[in-house]
């Protein structure tokens, strides 16, 4: 009876189905940095290197890898799966695959300036690789609300982990989950002066506080869609992720969460025109450089980050020049390979980073055109959130504006991998609204 059992259970599985399991598991480990370093170029002697330049490989790679592997496997067997999948079945799948390819090709024309080919090809393979995890999202592979599901879970985990090293201001240990070793006295480590102190900004899994908050952000925007008549449960999660959220001390992802929250209940339950949309988007826009302004002056009232000003100055300006010298961008990932060129003044390694917007970062990589195109991407997923009149499609709009909230003041959706698996994640679930 037993082995009866245990060949009915064989039999249902398939190639597609460990596929499927192998792509959940690549957005369950996605926070946690665990990876080998392959490639990397300076390493300064404070042991600082640029990870901007550097290639890692993570754990979720492999994931993928197999992932693809036994989505092949099922093909080569004619189990059927695959073709039910809605790569393209309107004509709206159409214009992304045109739009995408559009995007992919002026990334490749970054190849004719290109500063250091060898970490543009890198950051290619990587867009290829992010690319097909959208169009996997966008086909239909895999159960949205399972995915947002894992997606919750894993990260309400790490928000754990998060609160835990605020009370114990370090880390907790869990290296093998790929935490870094910080410290409210270690140098290097964010942390926010307080009247009364200096406090660690929590990391959680991930490389910095700020990409920390994003995924926060966008957690907490899954857990009212997926959790809104679940009171006990929603109101758990909710609390841990915001709890999390205030501790990074992350004023971009929190402007973009209040910013967002109140474009999904404004457009919940009423009719969106054209018209609003471009005045909330011209008002919003106003608002967020009224809040760069007002975060320099914070900083240097208050924190006494004297050199706040002068640093984004410094970074804006190289973007600007950067760009009138190379039309086609200096390649993508290179911004920093080439920052010290446009800088008067000698950096420290730890100030080299790319400039923190990714709308200037997308222009000074990949060129005009280029830039143009990612905000004509952006623009594009937007229009199709407009058409589309569902609690889904509001929670996504709402989290396009956070999106553009913290692009404007950081550059991780574009500048490192786990920001750039969200960003394209993102673009999944709206392909998703065939």
């Amino acid at each position: 009876m037993r082995n009866h059992r245990m060949n009915k259970i064989v039999e249902k599985i398939s190639f597609f189905l460990i596929a499927k399991v192998f792509f959940y598991l690549f957005f369950a480990f996605l926070p946690f940095q665990v990876n080998a370093l392959l490639v990397v170029q300076d390493i300064y002697a404070s042991g600082f290197f640029n990870p901007y330049t550097s290639f890692f490989i993570y754990i979720t790679d492999v994931f993928l890898i197999v992932s693809l592997v036994f989505m092949s496997l099922s093909a080569m067997f004619k189990e059927g799966e695959l073709e039910k999948l809605n790569f393209v079945k309107k004509k709206s799948g159409m214009i992304v695959i045109l739009s995408v390819g559009i995007f992919i090709l002026l990334n490749i024309l970054s190849l004719l300036q290109s500063v250091d080919h060898g970490n543009t090809l890198l950051n290619l393979v990587r867009l290829f690789e992010f690319i097909v995890v959208f169009f996997l999202i966008k086909s239909g592979f895999v159960d949205v609300k399972r995915l947002l599901y894992v997606f919750i879970g894993v990260i309400s985990f790490v928000a754990f982990i998060g609160i835990f090293q605020y009370l114990f201001q370090e880390s907790l240990g869990f290296r093998f989950l790929g935490e870094p070793v910080i410290n409210s006295e270690k140098l290097g480590v964010a942390k926010v002066g307080l009247s009364y102190g200096n406090f660690l900004r929590v990391y959680g899994t991930f490389p910095h506080p700020n990409i920390f908050a994003g995924y926060l952000t966008f957690s907490i925007f899954f857990i009212i869609y997926c959790f809104r008549d679940a009171k006990v449960l929603f109101s758990l999660l909710l609390l841990v992720c915001l709890i999390a959220l205030v501790l990074t001390f992350s004023r971009s992802a929190i402007l973009g969460l209040f910013i967002g929250l109140f474009l999904y209940y404004a457009v919940s339950n009423v009719k969106i025109s054209w018209k609003s949309v471009l005045i909330g988007f011209a008002l919003m826009m106003f608002f967020l450089v009224v809040f760069d302004l007002y975060s320099i002056l914070i900083d240097r009232l208050i924190v006494g980050d004297q050199n706040a000003l002068t640093e984004r100055s410094i970074y804006y300006s190289a973007s600007k020049n950067m760009l009138f010298d190379n039309f086609f961008g200096v390649g993508p990932g290179n911004f920093t390979v080439v920052l010290q060129q446009y800088v008067p003044l000698k950096l420290q390694p730890w100030l080299i980073q790319p400039v923190h917007n990714i709308f200037l970062l997308m222009f000074s990589e990949i060129g005009l055109l280029g830039g143009f195109g990612f905000i004509g991407i952006m623009l594009f997923f937007f229009s199709r959130l407009v058409k589309v009149k569902s609690r889904f499609s509001y929670m996504l709009m709402s989290i396009w504006a956070v999106i553009i909230v913290i692009g404007m003041f950081d550059h991780y959706f574009i500048s490192l991998y786990q920001g750039n698996v969200l960003l394209w994640m993102y673009f999944g679930l709206i392909g998703t609204l065939d």
